[in-house]
C-alpha cells in the first residue's frame, strides 16, 4: 500500500504518481489524501482543515447563528482526523478487494469530501425547504424546547435533546424544581409547548439558571431524557464514559515517559487495539533499505551523504 498527501505536482515531480509506482508494482493500493478531491479546477490545489473541511463545506456555517460574529477555528486536525478515519476504512476496502481477485482501486479521500459528507442531512434538507431554512436558530428545533442549550447559574452550558418530549416532560420539570410548570395549561403537551415555545423555553432557562452545574448534572441523572453537558477538552479527557470505554490509551515510550493519547474509536471485541509509539525519524531506514537488496556499504554511503537517516 502506498499513502501520500503529496500534492499532484509533487507527486509527478518526484516520480510517485500512480504510474510510477505501478510500473513497479501492479498490484499496490495506491491512496492520495488530498484538500478538494482529484478533479475539477483546484485539483491541484492544497487544502486546510480549516478551509475545506470547516469553512468551504458549510460546517463552520451550521453552527454560527446570522449576523452573528466569524466563526472561530476549529479544534486543531478537526477535519484531519475524521478524514484520516475515511481513508483508513477505504484503504481497508480496496486491501480487500485486492486479496479476492478484483481490480485493485486507486482510492482517493478529500478533506472537501468528507465534510460534504457530514454535512449530507442540511445539503439534502435545503433542497426541499430553502437554503435558509436550517441556518442558526432554526437548527433549535423550535416548537420542542426541550432540544435546547440552557445556561446554568455559573455561566455553563447543557444541551436537551429529548425528541419525545411529553414522555420526559413531567419528569425534567421535577427534578428542576419547577413542577408546577408540568402543570400549566400552556405546557400541557407538546402542541401546547409548541405553541408558547418562548414562554416555556424562558420558563426552562430561569430554572437552569438558578442552579450551578454541579447541582444540573445531579439532578437532570435522576430523570429519563437526553442532555449532555457543554463539556471543555481537558473535561472530556477526564469523563468517566471516555475512561471506561478506553477512549484513551497511555503510551509507553520505553525510556520511563508516557503520553496519553485518543484511541481509533473502532473497537474489536470491545477492545482498542494496541497502542505503540510512532517510529522515529529514521529508525527503520535500513531495515527498508536492506529488504529492498541495498547492500549495507552502500546504506553507510548514503547515510554519510546526507542522502538518508
Amino acid at each position: 500500500m502506498f499513502l501520500t498527501n503529496l500534492l499532484p505536482g509533487s507527486r509527478r515531480k518526484l516520480g510517485l504518481d500512480v504510474d510510477d509506482v505501478r510500473a513497479r508494482n501492479p498490484r499496490i493500493v495506491y491512496a492520495r489524501g488530498s484538500g478538494q478531491g482529484p478533479r475539477g479546477p483546484e485539483a491541484e490545489a492544497g487544502g486546510y482543515d480549516a478551509l475545506s473541511f470547516w469553512f468551504r463545506a458549510a460546517v463552520a456555517d451550521s453552527v454560527s447563528p446570522p449576523g452573528a460574529p466569524p466563526p472561530p477555528l476549529p479544534s486543531p486536525g478537526f477535519g484531519d482526523v475524521i478524514s484520516g478515519l475515511a481513508l483508513a476504512g477505504d484503504i481497508a476496502a480496496a486491501l480487500l478487494a485486492r486479496e479476492r481477485g478484483g481490480d485493485v482501486p486507486v482510492v482517493d479521500v478529500s478533506l472537501l469530501g468528507t465534510a460534504v459528507w457530514s454535512m449530507q442531512i442540511g445539503v439534502a434538507a435545503s433542497d426541499q425547504v430553502g437554503p435558509d431554512a436550517l441556518r442558526g436558530p432554526q437548527r433549535q428545533l423550535p416548537g420542542n424546547p426541550l432540544v435546547r442549550q440552557y445556561a446554568t447559574a455559573d455561566g455553563r452550558w447543557v444541551a436537551l435533546c429529548m425528541l419525545q418530549p411529553d414522555r420526559y416532560w413531567t419528569g425534567l420539570c421535577e427534578v428542576l424544581g419547577v413542577p408546577a410548570l408540568a402543570a400549566d395549561p400552556r405546557f400541557a403537551d407538546a402542541r401546547a409547548r409548541a405553541a408558547h415555545d418562548g414562554e416555556c423555553a424562558a420558563a426552562l432557562a430561569a430554572a437552569f439558571g438558578a442552579l450551578p452545574l454541579a447541582d444540573v448534572r445531579d439532578r437532570l441523572a435522576r430523570q429519563d431524557g437526553q442532555w449532555a453537558v457543554v463539556q471543555v477538552e481537558a473535561e472530556l479527557a477526564a469523563d468517566p464514559q471516555v475512561a471506561a470505554n478506553g477512549y484513551l490509551r497511555a503510551v509507553e515510550f520505553g525510556d520511563g515517559r508516557r503520553q496519553r493519547v485518543v484511541a481509533a474509536p473502532v473497537q474489536f471485541d470491545e477492545r482498542s487495539p494496541r497502542l505503540v509509539p510512532a517510529p522515529g525519524l529514521g529508525q527503520h531506514t535500513d531495515d527498508v533499505l536492506a529488504r529492498a537488496g541495498v547492500p549495507a556499504a552502500e546504506i553507510a554511503r548514503l547515510r554519510g551523504r546526507g542522502v538518508v537517516r
